[in-house]
This record gives structure tokens, C-alpha cells and sequence, in this order.
């Protein structure tokens, strides 16, 4: 496998609307992504039902499958592979069994080979139950305090990692669109030392 160089991630999202690409496109992309020298392939098709819709369900075998071929297709190649998740929309911070099965999905993953992780809270109202402000207070707490545990609990200890997208993720939305959600530099003061920012 070759070695992924860290310093500086460059290469591409699928994280978009509509029918997410087949798996023989990907594999092309990979190739193609090799032979420019970009490093990290972040896999976040919206249209992936378990990865925003459906995000408490695990993958079925078939489907765990078929990422773990791409896990592995792209260590073959030098790229680092990205599997996001974004529970936004329905999530229940406050309810311990959300995190439980965040924590389900992360482990399924890991199983598969994949070691870089992002959770994505953007393009979702910044709008919280009222259990989960009386928990948390703010949307950037809770989300932070999602990320910290998620973090801590399954990728720190084995060397992997977690970059992090919060609601607000540009000074334009905290000015004009996101107040609730917290300012910026609040969300990188509560987040855990190696965790990145989107």
C-alpha cells in the first residue's frame, strides 16, 4: 500500500445531491487521483441513504462490502479514505443512544479497514430540541461534545482520525444565517485536541 502524506489534504469530495457514483467510477477517480497526486477521497454522497436519511441504520454486508473494496482500493493507490456521516437532521444529542449508535457505525467502519472519519452537521437548520438545550445550551456545544466522544472512544487510542463540520462552517453564516449555533472560534476551543475542522 502506498503511504499517505498528511500535511496537507488535497483531493475530493463526493459529497453531493443525487444518484451517488457507482463503484467502477470511483475506481476510475482513484486512478485518476493517483496519477495527480491528491491524498484523500472523502466518501459522502448525500444520496447515500445511511450516510444522512437513514444514518442510525448499519450497513448491510453487501454494502459494507463494497466499501471495504474501496477502503482498500484506495491504500492501494496512496489516498486516504474519508468516510463521513451526517446525523444533523434528526439527531437527539441529549439521548445516550444516539451516540451508541453513532459509535456502532464508526466500529462497522473501522472493522472495514477505514481509519479517517468526518461528522458533518452542515446544511441543516441551527434548531435544537428543548431536551437538547437544557443538556447541552447550544447546538455548537452539542455538536462538539459529539465529535470529543466519538473522537475519544474510538479513534484517538488507535491512531485514527476525525475532522469535524460544523452548522456555521464559514464567519458568513455565524454573521448572517447560524447565530444560534455559535461562533467559530467557540466551536474550535470545545473541540479535542486533534480533531480537525471543515
Amino acid at each position: 500500500m502506498g503511504k499517505t502524506d498528511h500535511s496537507f489534504l488535497k483531493g475530493v469530495i463526493e459529497g453531493f445531491y443525487g444518484r451517488p457514483w457507482s463503484q467502477s467510477q470511483r475506481l476510475e477517480l482513484l486512478e485518476l487521483m493517483h496519477e495527480l497526486g491528491l491524498n484523500t477521497y472523502f466518501y459522502c454522497p448525500k444520496d447515500d441513504l445511511k450516510h444522512r436519511a437513514l444514518w442510525r441504520d448499519c450497513y448491510t454486508a453487501d454494502e459494507i462490502q463494497g466499501l471495504r473494496e474501496l477502503i482498500e482500493a484506495c491504500g492501494d493507490r496512496g489516498v486516504d479514505f474519508f468516510y463521513g456521516i451526517a446525523p444533523g437532521l434528526t439527531i437527539r444529542y441529549s439521548d445516550s443512544d444516539e451516540m451508541k449508535r453513532l459509535q456502532s457505525r464508526f466500529r462497522q467502519l473501522i472493522e472495514a479497514g477505514c481509519r479517517s472519519f468526518a461528522i458533518l452537521f452542515d446544511d441543516i437548520p441551527d434548531e435544537m430540541a428543548e431536551a437538547d438545550r437544557a443538556a447541552f445550551g447550544s447546538l455548537a456545544k452539542a455538536q462538539c461534545e459529539t465529535a470529543n466522544t466519538l473522537y475519544s472512544d474510538q479513534l484517538a487510542k488507535r491512531g485514527g482520525r476525525l475532522i469535524f463540520c460544523p452548522t456555521p462552517y464559514c464567519q458568513r453564516q455565524v454573521d448572517n444565517r447560524h447565530r444560534g449555533a455559535g461562533d467559530l472560534e467557540g466551536v474550535c476551543q470545545r473541540l479535542a485536541q486533534g480533531i480537525g475542522v471543515l
